[in-house]
């Protein structure tokens, strides 16, 4: 959460926390973005899973999936999704939604 917020600082937008407001769906609320933050223990290169779990309402409510990568080293890496340049096609529909990290990475969005 810290990254994510600290990146929106630096790009001058106001960022909140909203992440204990189960509703609302996404952690962060920064201007027009509404972000949901994942974090993974492995570097964006080594991700042992291929797959990053979102919800239903993550998915309907946010705008932007920023995945935080080696979130216990000394200098984590993010990676910025907008959702609707994902296409429904890099979505599967299980228990819960799937967004398949492999795919995605073609439709990372300039930081």
């Amino acid at each position: 959460m810290n990254v994510a917020i600290s990146y929106e600082k630096e790009k001058g937008r106001n960022p909140k926390d909203v992440s204990s407001e189960k509703s609302k769906g996404y952690d962060v609320e920064s201007d027009n973005r509404k972000i949901e933050v994942k974090g993974q223990e492995w570097a964006w290169n080594k991700l042992k899973s291929s797959f990053i779990y979102i919800t239903q309402n993550e998915l309907v409510k946010a705008t932007h999936l920023y995945i935080v990568c080696d979130v216990f080293g000394t200098t984590p890496d993010l990676h910025i999704f907008e959702f609707s340049k994902i296409p429904c096609r890099a979505v599967t529909v299980e228990v819960k939604h799937v967004l398949h990290i492999a795919r995605c990475r073609d439709y990372e969005t300039n930081k």
